[in-house]
């Protein structure tokens, strides 16, 4: 009599998460590094006359001595910043500050504008913070102790997009308006979510493993697979034929790596 081998697939779900700041010189403790002033006659990344939200420098738009505001210039400053393919969501955050002497907290007459910009130069997150926003009895010349904050989620829809982050003000020299800006951040969390098999149609041995591995596919037709790290990102691709298969990975760094089916199961492989 033969004996019929059923082999049952069991998996469970699990995802590896982490998270990265992708904005550079976020606190302009460099000073104007890693962001584009050309669009600026008006705009400085410095220590500034009043105290930064962190650090000693930050950024503002009026005058030099940062005393006034901007005479009636459109000023802008920015930055590109890449978003990894494997994203899950990025948060968009700073703080901002200021004083006006407007001293109107109904008529909104000075702004800071920013926001996001797609690859294309689409803007997909704009808004905006004016005079009216502001504590009526600071001046422009005077400091506000305090510092606020603002952000917006960035779905993952723009993984893999080069993304603009900017900032502009627009004020007048009648009555001007200071604002400040520090702590801009994109803290991007990545992640990939991997279904993992108890039991699969793959046998490997041995694991861990240190230069190769052997794989039995116990399937009844040749299949491809993937070798995955831990963030998702394809780091090989092999034919299995029937039966058992050499895969080299010395080339891999020590890690937790995971070969993926074609039917979407995976095995978990430790890398030594």
């Amino acid at each position: 009599m033969k004996t019929k081998l059923l082999f049952i697939l069991c998996a469970s779900s699990f995802a590896t998460f982490s998270q990265q700041e992708l904005i550079q010189n976020g606190s302009f403790e460099q000073g104007e590094v890693s962001w584009d002033f050309t669009g600026s006659t008006d705009a400085y990344g410095d220590a500034g006359a009043c105290v930064a939200s962190d650090g000693d420098n930050y950024l503002w738009f009026g005058d030099f001595d940062e005393l006034t505001g901007l005479d009636n210039i459109l000023d802008e400053v920015y930055q590109d910043v890449q978003l990894p393919a494997n994203l899950n969501n990025a948060q968009f955050s700073f703080y901002w500050s200021g004083g006006s002497d407007e001293q109107d907290d109904i008529d909104e007459w000075d702004f800071l504008y920013f926001g996001l910009a797609d690859a294309n130069g689409g803007i997909f997150y704009y808004d905006s913070i004016s005079n009216a926003d502001m504590d009526v009895t600071i001046t422009a010349a005077d400091c506000d102790p305090l510092w606020y904050a603002k952000g917006f989620t960035i779905p993952a829809q723009y993984a893999g997009q080069t993304i603009t982050v900017f900032f502009g003000a627009y004020t007048d020299d009648l009555n001007p308006t200071l604002f400040r800006v520090d702590e801009v951040s994109i803290l991007a969390t990545t992640g990939v979510g991997i279904t993992e098999n108890v039991i699969s149609n793959l046998v490997v041995g041995p694991n861990p493993a240190s230069d190769a591995i052997t794989v039995k596919n116990l399937s009844t037709s040749e299949m491809d697979v993937v070798i995955l790290n831990s963030e998702g990102k394809e780091m090989s691709k092999t034919l299995l034929t029937q039966g058992e298969n050499e895969i080299n990975i010395s080339a891999l760094s020590s890690g937790i790596y995971f070969i993926k089916e074609m039917n979407g199961l995976v095995t978990k492989l430790i890398k030594q």
